[in-house]
């Protein structure tokens, strides 16, 4: 509940970490909950993520296909604030970690992101958690559904979530040596062998080979060598 403050005007309190044990700093799957909710299956956090509505879902899987995303959690913190002259607790969804810093992010629709109260929360944030180490982010329902880059995303997790091998990179490492690319159709019965999808999308995941995510994947898309290329 909020409760009036006065003096000192809109600022961050506290950062508050999940109490005892807990990974998260709010309940997100509970039986009594009213909206649908659910768990995501992260190849690289190696553990179930608990989403609260589909657009944190598919932030998850965007993640999760990521290379230059270390690592992520759900609702890993809370913020206590002063906001409007109101004692309040704030929970962004997502706390992001990249190759290029540590970001918090809150998940929401386009219309809730410009609405006058939402702006205006976001400025004091992403203001003051400098400070704190973190670079604060609102991230549109719209974006993360944004197609075809959702739906190859889930095509390369649904192929890559099991470890390939070692002799299946140097297959791999042999082919782009040879022609420098490699298609999303390659047979079976070629090069790479009966897994070709499945090697093709964790090198991928693991940001060996890079997609273009503005067309639709077919037999017939190209995946080329990274810059984080690495057998």
């Amino acid at each position: 509940m909020d409760t009036p403050i006065h003096g000192f005007g809109d600022r961050i309190v506290a950062i508050v970490p999940p109490a005892g044990d807990k990974l998260r700093a709010k309940t997100i799957v509970s039986r009594s909950n009213a909206t649908q909710t659910g768990k995501y299956p992260s190849w690289k956090m190696g553990r179930m993520i608990q989403w609260a509505n589909n657009s944190e879902l598919n932030a998850f899987r965007l993640l999760d296909a990521e290379p230059r995303v270390l690592s992520f959690r759900e609702y890993p913190l809370a913020i206590k604030l002063i906001y409007n002259g109101q004692a309040r607790m704030h929970y962004p969804g997502l706390e992001v970690d990249l190759m290029s810093g540590r970001e918090l992010w809150r998940v929401c629709t386009a219309d809730q992101a410009v609405s006058t109260d939402e702006t205006a929360l976001t400025s004091l944030l992403a203001s003051q958690l400098q400070s704190f180490g973190y670079t604060y982010r609102i991230i549109t329902s719209e974006s993360v559904a944004l197609e075809p880059r959702l739906s190859i995303v889930r095509s390369l997790l649904r192929y890559g979530r099991k470890s390939i091998t070692s002799l299946e990179r140097e297959q791999m490492r042999r082919l782009l040596e040879e022609i420098g690319y490699v298609h999303w159709g390659t047979p079976d019965t070629g090069a790479l062998g009966p897994r070709s999808r499945a090697i093709i999308s964790r090198l991928t995941l693991e940001g060996v080979l890079g997609v273009p995510y503005h067309s639709p994947l077919e037999s017939e898309t190209i995946f080329t060598p990274t810059n984080l290329a690495s057998y």
